[in-house]
């Protein structure tokens, strides 16, 4: 059942990338939270069923990184997200996945400061979604500070 939920969440990240490139914002909205609110459920199912399995490990975060990167880039292609701010982030993404890939005996799972960015991200996406660019920008500003914060500590942990 998580694996279900982990694997509609990748669905819904493509649908509101589809959405916000054709201008359907509402629905881009509707399905970008619906994907953020699934990737709250995802590991809690997995634990109360004890379905917890290395597959889960890694598929969880490649999920949530399909779901962000396909509205960022939606939002960047549609000129409602700094171009900079979302090459940034998704190079911190694909650095983060890269250093996982190496120290996967030493990976712990999230951290706080990773989950904060997470948090940013996806409040962001939605309020640019809704209309509110230059909020949406700020925020999105936050989480980029936090993405960083959040590497550093991974590779500290992982080093």
């Amino acid at each position: 059942m998580a694996n279900f939920i982990t694997t509609l969440r990748i669905l819904l990240g493509l649908l509101a990338c589809s959405f916000i490139l054709s201008e359907h914002y509402s629905l881009g909205f509707l399905a970008f939270v619906l994907g953020a609110i699934s990737d709250w459920f995802d590991g809690s199912v997995a634990r109360s069923n004890k379905e917890v399995s290395e597959f889960g490990k890694v598929y969880d975060p490649f999920a949530d990184k399909v779901l962000v990167l396909s509205a960022i880039m939606g939002l960047v292609y549609k000129h409602m997200l700094n171009p900079y701010m979302a090459t940034l982030v998704m190079l911190r993404e694909l650095t983060v996945s890269f250093l996982r890939s190496i120290a996967k005996d030493k990976d712990k799972g999230a951290i706080l400061s990773g989950k904060i960015k997470a948090f940013f991200e996806m409040l962001s996406i939605s309020i640019i979604l809704l209309g509110f660019i230059t909020i949406g920008n700020m925020l999105f500003g936050i989480g980029l500070l936090f993405a960083y914060i959040s590497l550093f500590a991974y590779i500290k942990r992982w080093l």
